[in-house]
Formats: C-alpha cells, structure tokens, sequence
C-alpha cells in the first residue's frame, strides 16, 4: 500500500506486526502507524475489537516527515483523551458529508489529527517519565528513615534540577519533597509507638531525631 495509514485502538486488544517483523502487542489508547510503502499486519486478539482510522497518500506524510513533525516509531501511546476522541468525530463527520470540492479539507484535518496524535504521545511520555521519576523519589524518600536526606542530591541522582525535582513532585503527590519525608518518618514512628511499645524518646532516637522535643513537636505539629 503506497499511502499512510494511521489507526487508533477504540476497543480490545490485538498484535501489530510491523516492516520489520516484530511484533507489538496493542490495546485502547495505541496507535499504529503504517508507513508508505511498507507492509504490515494487524491481528485482533478479541472480538470487541474497534479502531479508527484515517488514510491519505504519502508524499504529504513525507513532507510532515522532512518538516521534522513525525515520530515514525510503528505504535504510539498518546491514550484515549476526550479532546483526540472529539476530533475522531469531527473528523468523520467532515470526511462523511464532503463533496469533491470538499477533500483538500478533509486532507488537512487528517494531517492535523496526525500532528494532534503525535503531540499527545509526546506529551503521554513526558509524564510517564516524570510519573517513573517521582515514584523512585517516593521509594527513596520513605527508606533509611533514621537518616538524614540531602533533597538536592537526590534530585541530582534522579536527573533533574532540584527546582524541576520540587515543582514535578508538588504537581504528582501534592506536597514537597520534605513534606513527604516527614510524614514517612512519623507514620514509622506512629507505627513504633502503637505496635512496638516503644516510647517517645526511645522512637525518636531510632528515627533519628536530635532528641525528644524536637520529635515531640514535629508529632504534634503534623499529627
């Protein structure tokens, strides 16, 4: 087939099997492309199966391509907004009520969604990586309670500025990084105190408090 093809996995679960014979397991929310000129197959894996597609020739999926607008891997991931849903529509919607005089419209809206696609998987796998980047941070900062946490060096090791680090961690989790730190440190030390039998001074010193009143006062500030 000489034009591109882009679909859109609605529905189910099935196996795309690109030009180069591998094979990509999608579902609701991929999208599959296939490039001029190149075969490919899609196999439905469930009877549920829905998709939407969209076809034109190639010489306008090149130029995308030469503009530097096309991510050409075989599946993206930009999931199934109401935004890209709503577009679908309108684009069918064109597409079904249009004369000939109608189609070099139609042509461009399918380039538009193609660049919308391509956005929004852009964007999907910027937050998944941030996603991935905050729940190490989480991990890290509910371990080695007792000891004292250099934020800052932490964000240095998780690849990111400490004010990106700070700002991508409020926008996920909804508090600071020192915020969640202490709140680690004292459901640890609620957990000493009630299941343990440990006492006040006894908590704060296994936590690593400098002494009992600075351990007493966080407690009650946040608890």
């Amino acid at each position: 087939r000489r034009d591109y093809v882009g679909i859109l996995v609605l529905r189910g679960e099935g196996v795309f099997t690109d030009w180069r014979d591998r094979a990509w397991r999608v579902g609701p929310g991929d999208f599959i492309q296939h490039p001029p000129d190149l075969r490919h197959s899609v196999v439905p894996a469930s009877t549920d199966w829905a998709e939407f597609y969209f076809r034109f020739p190639a010489a306008p999926y090149r130029a995308l391509d030469e503009l530097g607008l096309i991510d050409a891997r075989p599946v993206l991931h930009p999931g199934l907004s109401a935004e890209l849903v709503q577009r679908m529509e309108q684009l069918l919607a064109e597409a079904r009520g249009a004369v000939r005089s109608d189609l070099p419209l139609v042509l461009v809206r399918m380039h538009e969604l193609l660049v919308a696609v391509q956005r929004m998987a852009r964007h999907a796998g910027r937050r998944e990586r941030e996603r991935s980047v905050i729940d190490l941070a989480c991990q890290r900062l509910g371990e080695r309670l007792s000891e004292a946490c250099d934020l800052a060096q932490l964000a240095d090791d998780l690849g990111v500025s400490y004010e990106r680090f700070r700002k991508l961690f409020g926008q996920h989790v909804g508090q600071s990084p020192g915020e969640y730190r202490i709140h680690r440190r004292l459901d640890a030390a609620r957990r000493l105190l009630r299941h343990e039998g440990l006492t006040v001074k006894e908590t704060a010193y296994r936590l690593g408090y400098p002494d009992p009143f600075t351990f007493s006062r966080q407690f009650k500030r946040h608890t």
